[in-house]
């Protein structure tokens, strides 16, 4: 992979790009909470032996760009102002598409307000519809106004031990995947898995409860095709039911979506040990969206 510098309001990102030689169509990545661009290097492969020219970087207050701060993501514009700028450095003649994945969905989500890809495929999204959740965002808010840039031991447990206890199992964040190597991997990764902020939460909570509005929803173009997928065993899906709910509001409204849940699989379904089949069903999308 090549390394590119794309220059934002505020800063210069660097920016990994996969190109083969004769790209049909570029797509953009956006990453998760607490991980790194390096964990989808295998993913931006799998798209250069299939001729899509893929790009992406690391979030503010993650992988490379912590600045000394890793956890704090600043503001949830700042990370959609961001993706709006790589958007744009990708190759104008080509048809764009762009992955949203986790956190990443929910930034993507904000951003097809601003851009009209040819495709959006939102990947383990979801809602915070529950009265514990109700009250989780609430309890953020408050603290955030008290130590905002804090990284709460509690507040992390809540958020991603609540989710372990959604599935069997005994190993720290298996909530993520089924793939127990894959596990592994993520809580053996030192970029990976690290606690976020107080801000960083609140910041995430008011992102999905906006993203999940009417108003936000209608502000999509109609010419962007969408492919929702999760994982049926996914916790912060609720286990498929957010992707469920966004695929008929989503068709209500008249756009062109599809939505894939797979059976038993989790939250990181692009890293599952059936990732290449997902990828496949990506690729095949993209190319039906492509000829449309």
């Amino acid at each position: 992979m090549k390394q590119q510098i794309v220059y934002t309001r505020d800063e210069a990102i660097d920016v990994k790009i996969s190109e083969p030689e004769n790209p049909k169509a570029a797509v953009l990545v956006l990453h998760g909470i607490s991980e790194h661009s390096g964990r989808y290097d295998y993913l931006l492969n799998f798209f250069k032996s299939h001729d899509i020219y893929g790009v992406i970087y690391d979030h503010n207050g993650h992988g490379n760009r912590d600045n000394g701060n890793r956890g704090e993501i600043g503001s949830f514009e700042k990370l959609v102002l961001d993706a709006k700028d790589v958007y744009d450095s990708l190759p104008n003649h080509l048809p764009k598409f762009v992955i949203g994945h986790s956190m990443g969905s929910i930034v993507l989500r904000l951003l097809l307000t601003s851009i009209c890809p040819t495709g959006a495929v939102i990947v383990g999204t979801g809602d915070r519809t529950t009265p514990v959740e109700k009250i989780q965002t609430a309890f953020v808010n408050g603290v955030s106004k008290i130590t905002p840039n804090f990284k709460s031991l509690l507040l992390n447990q809540l958020a991603f031990r609540g989710f372990d206890r959604q599935v069997e199992g005994t190993a720290k964040n298996r909530w993520i995947s089924k793939n127990y190597e894959n596990v592994v991997k993520f809580n053996q990764d030192p970029l990976s898995g690290h606690p976020v902020s107080v801000n960083t939460f609140k910041a995430l909570n008011n992102a999905i409860i906006a993203v999940n509005s009417e108003e936000i929803i209608k502000k999509y173009n109609k010419d962007t095709n969408f492919l929702l997928i999760s994982g049926k065993d996914d916790p912060f899906s609720h286990q498929g039911k957010d992707i469920e709910k966004l695929d008929a509001t989503l068709k209500a409204y008249g756009y062109n979506t599809k939505s894939v849940l797979y059976e038993d699989y989790r939250h990181e379904i692009l890293n599952e040990n059936i990732k290449n089949d997902v990828y496949r069903t990506i690729l095949d999308w993209m190319d039906n969206s492509i000829d449309d």
